[in-house]
């Protein structure tokens, strides 16, 4: 008697994958062509979950079998899709710098419950020392402190000036001393980068900290690495690359910006250059830019003034507002919060604005030169910009502004849409939003007359 064929998977796993394949490239591609979505870039990123799967499907169609080595090639290739993966999206970097500040919660328990932690002591300056390096040949500093303040600031010289500010905890400065000496200051140098390191045991970073002021010639790339402390770095002429767990990073000045942090707020200005903004948690503040820019918030908004170049920005909980603005294409994104631009130049490039619970304010030049496609699912539209070939319907507006050379199409799920031609006053945009969102009043029918109250009896 023959077997019965395994039914679950007749065509096999090779059919079955490259079928997830050419389902996922092309609902992908269609996406895009439909809603204009980066579909593909994301697809592209993502391309090893497609080893992941195929070792979740070799665990399943070999279940019955219970063959050891169909499990293990499945355990195996899914592993190396998710290292991938991980790579790609830069978590094992991540997760470095996150143990810093995380990994000391069960020793902090431990000791807590102990009485070894002075929990009530404050942390006390202990010592202030300096150190200096020959900035001869370099091209990079890189800095690492996992616990305290860094502090860079370009001068023209030929060293790299330390001064650093030792702090430990304790109830007494002898006692403070004596933890803070558990971190130190390390300085090395290969080829033409220069290293500064505070290092320490796992278990010290809650007892001690060591901040960083650092002089540095201004035309060296700076690269800093923290856990927890904030970031400040000013007067430099290259790029100058910050990624951050917990605390505020403020740039200004530099050839590039690339900003990364998981809580803090973020401030960018007076670079030329590209420039990439990340925040997890806080808001990003930006001022007198010009390159590419990419910016991401997830809790927090972003503000902007005085931007030039191109521009793509998303937020998904927080608004985006950007005034003073010139240059294209831009690209802005939120799913929960108001976009509001106000253009400095005539629009004559791509702008794409999509919003799914807010409302998307524009006031552009009235010589911008683009083709404009307004469309919104349940929210008004308002605009002034004398279109030609003008198609007006309640939730969609279509025509030409002057020649049509760029495209502005802006699209709101659950909010309005307002675009106005003048000098860019925000305060004309709100009003006509705030205008189309006042209730229209009904008159209310009168209210029936009260029945006579009952009369008192007389007192005698």
């Amino acid at each position: 008697m023959s077997k019965p064929s395994n039914a679950s998977a007749p065509n096999g796993i090779g059919t079955l994958i490259f079928g997830i394949v050419f389902t996922a490239i092309g609902g992908g591609l269609l996406i895009e062509h439909a809603t204009g979505a980066h579909v593909w870039r994301y697809l592209w990123r993502w391309w090893p979950l497609l080893l992941i799967i195929m070792g979740i499907m070799l665990i399943i169609f070999r279940k019955a079998a219970m063959k050891a080595r169909y499990v293990l090639l499945a355990l195996l290739i899914i592993a190396v899709g998710s290292a991938i993966t991980a790579s790609h999206r830069g978590v094992f970097a991540r997760w470095g710098r996150a143990a810093f500040s995380w990994s000391g919660d069960l020793e902090d328990v431990v000791a807590l419950v102990s009485g070894s932690w002075p929990v009530a002591a404050d942390l006390r300056e202990v010592e202030r020392f300096s150190r200096a390096l020959p900035a001869h040949g370099a091209s990079s500093v890189n800095i690492e402190n996992p616990n305290g303040r860094v502090t860079v600031t370009g001068q023209e010289q030929d060293l790299v000036q330390i001064k650093a500010i030792r702090y430990g905890r304790g109830e007494s400065t002898k006692a403070a001393r004596h933890r803070a000496r558990k971190v130190h200051l390390e300085t090395s140098r290969s080829g033409e980068t220069l290293t500064i390191n505070v290092a320490g045991p796992r278990d010290a970073w809650r007892q001690s900290r060591i901040d960083l002021e650092i002089t540095t010639p201004p035309n060296l790339d700076v690269n800093i690495g923290t856990a927890s402390g904030p970031v400040e770095v000013q007067g430099m002429k290259r790029s100058v690359d910050v990624q951050a767990i917990s605390g505020g990073v403020a740039i200004a000045g530099g050839s590039a910006a690339k900003v990364s942090t998981a809580s803090g707020t973020i401030s960018i200005r007076d670079v030329r250059g590209p420039v990439k903004a990340r925040s997890i948690s806080g808001s990003v503040t930006l001022e007198d830019l010009a390159g590419e820019m990419t910016l991401s918030a997830v809790s927090g908004s972003i503000h902007a003034t005085g931007l030039r170049g191109a521009l793509s920005a998303t937020t998904i909980s927080g608004s985006l507002v950007l005034d003073d603005f010139a240059g294209s294409p831009i690209n802005l994104k939120t799913t929960s919060g108001d976009l509001n631009v106000s253009f400095s130049e005539p629009l004559a490039g791509d702008f794409f604005a999509r919003s799914i619970s807010g409302s998307i304010h524009a006031s552009l030049p009235p010589e911008s030169d683009c083709k404009v496609d307004l469309s919104s699912i349940s929210g008004g539209i308002h605009e002034d910009l004398r279109l030609r070939n003008l198609l007006s319907e309640r939730h969609h507006v279509r025509g030409v502004l002057g020649q049509g050379r760029g495209r502005l199409e802006l699209q709101t799920v659950s909010g309005s849409i307002s675009v106005t031609t003048g000098t860019g006053e925000a305060e004309a945009v709100r009003e006509a939003i705030s205008r189309m969102r006042r209730p229209s009043r009904v008159p209310s029918p009168p209210s029936p007359p009260k029945p006579p109250a009952p009369a008192r009896p007389l007192a005698h």
